[in-house]
């Protein structure tokens, strides 16, 4: 019987084993049971050991792995100045996900990117399996981006291949490039890797690096045959919701209902829920996937043990607090009364109240396996 394969590529060097395995078990709890999810590792500097630890996942779901080391691929990048990235928690790794339309095994005819500090909140098939052999990419516009792009997105007036973005910003709106679902077939037909190439010859350091050469490449001469995702599958989660995000493609009302039910939560930013917790949003369901995942034991003991938000009915009416101590999270009624308590282990939450009497058993096991 022919396997019916998911592919996924994601980049990583040694700093992102966690993440990624956080990542994949979060893929692999959503992913349709008729598909089988193969990842394809884009990485540097792993060793067998880091290989194991990302393998445990195997245990949970049948899947496969192919790690491709990038070190031979190196020379295409000789030009790149890392210095220069304007985000300067990215490394060289962030490249790499252009070698996605030159070295994947031929069997492959499309795939996901997906970026190792994401979490897939639902399951991704409807999209793959929907995907036009007429279209080579479907993508999600960056709303934060396109709000600020007199400044954030200004160095692209000096870059004559955005051309379209140049004319009318909302003809060829500027696409986040760490959610991609990719024709790969049609990617190799037209040399797309060649292309990115030729560009960052030209442009050797852009300040966000192959996010503005795919932008420049995909979104620009090939504007007719991207397909625009619904931003939910694209939420950062270090952004204020309460801004205003005007958008070519979304809806206020779109936008408003992607970020109270993320497809896709990215945590793009400084801040990491591996590594502290000052994620304006969405840390808990981050830390949700890492207590099903291999290296639960693991990333515990990083962040700051205990943290508290308060909630309010008026301004000066505390309604509830909300302390979060490693797994567990307890909610006291006006700031005080023990009310709720939620605890995680493995791949079960189970429910208190009064934080006492346990009154709710929620086992992921049955999704995962």
């Amino acid at each position: 019987m022919v396997k019916k394969y998911m592919n996924f590529v994601i980049t990583s060097d040694k700093n992102y084993v966690i993440p990624i395995t956080v990542l994949m078990t979060s893929i692999l709890k959503h992913t349709h049971k008729s598909y089988v999810p193969r990842f394809f590792l884009f990485t540097t500097g792993y060793t067998q050991t880091e290989l194991d630890i990302v393998s445990e996942i195997k245990k949970h779901r049948t899947c496969e792995i192919v790690n491709m080391p990038m070190d031979q691929y190196l020379e295409y990048f000789k030009s790149v100045d890392t210095s220069t990235f304007t985000l300067q928690y990215i490394s060289l790794a962030t490249y790499y996900r252009l070698l996605l339309f030159k070295i994947l095994p031929e069997d492959v005819d499309k795939c996901f990117y997906i970026d190792g500090d994401m979490i897939v909140g639902k399951d991704l098939s409807p999209i793959y399996k929907n995907l036009s052999p007429n279209k080579l990419a479907a993508v999600v516009v960056e709303i934060f981006a396109m709000a600020h792009k007199e400044t954030l997105l200004k160095h692209l007036s000096n870059i004559s291949d955005f051309f379209l973005f140049n004319e009318n910003p909302y003809k060829a709106p500027y696409f986040n490039a760490g959610f991609l679902l990719i024709n790969v077939k049609k990617a190799k037909e037209l040399m797309i890797f060649e292309q990115c190439l030729d560009f960052l010859q030209r442009y050797p350091n852009p300040p966000y690096a192959d996010q503005d050469t795919l932008n420049a490449i995909l979104g620009q001469k090939y504007h007719n045959d991207i397909i625009y995702l619904d931003p939910s599958y694209n939420v950062f989660c270090d952004i204020s919701y309460t801004d205003s995000y005007i958008s070519p493609i979304y809806s206020k009302k779109q936008i408003k209902k992607a970020f109270k039910s993320p497809v896709i939560y990215h945590y793009a930013g400084g801040n990491k829920p591996w590594l502290n917790r000052n994620v304006k949003h969405f840390y808990e369901v981050w830390h949700y996937y890492c207590h099903m995942s291999p290296v639960s034991k693991q990333i515990t003991n990083k962040a700051p043990k205990s943290t508290n938000k308060k909630i309010y009915l008026f301004k000066y009416l505390l309604l509830f607090r909300i302390k979060y101590v490693e797994n567990k999270t307890y909610i006291y009624l006006f700031g005080c009364v023990p009310f709720l308590k939620r605890k995680i282990s493995q791949n079960s939450q189970y429910w208190y109240i009064f934080n006492c009497v346990k009154f709710l058993k929620i086992t992921h096991k049955g999704n995962l396996g």
